[in-house]
């Protein structure tokens, strides 16, 4: 794994390379990953040996992860392998990403 992340770095332009990189990387066990660029939407990918499901953010109404259905919230890509526990976290940090007042990140001179 640290050798595909190293390829994804080193070779990937956009979320979308970076995605490609892992879906064609032989894999041993089970990662979730989060990808992005600024010019497209995100991807999460949920990962195994035997398969590699990629969600594009605001793609689909719902997600679908061994057998149970998710909600796609708009602009957020999340996953894992404890769907109910995750669903809830995520829907109440959305709402409180959602209330919060906007706020600049850039440091202003002084």
């Amino acid at each position: 794994m640290p050798f595909m992340l190293k390829n994804v770095l080193r070779y990937a332009d956009t979320a979308e390379d970076g995605a490609t990189i892992i879906r064609a990387t032989r894999r041993t066990n089970s990662y979730v990953y989060f990808l992005g660029d600024k010019h497209n939407e995100p991807i999460g990918l949920v990962t195994s040996a035997q398969r590699c499901l990629v969600n594009h953010a605001n793609e689909r109404e719902e997600l679908q992860v061994d057998g149970h259905t998710m909600p796609q919230f708009h602009d957020i890509v999340y996953g894992g392998h404890y769907q109910e526990k995750q669903e809830k976290l995520v829907g109440e940090m959305r709402v409180r990403l959602m209330s919060a007042p906007s706020r600049s990140w850039r440091k202003t001179s002084r």
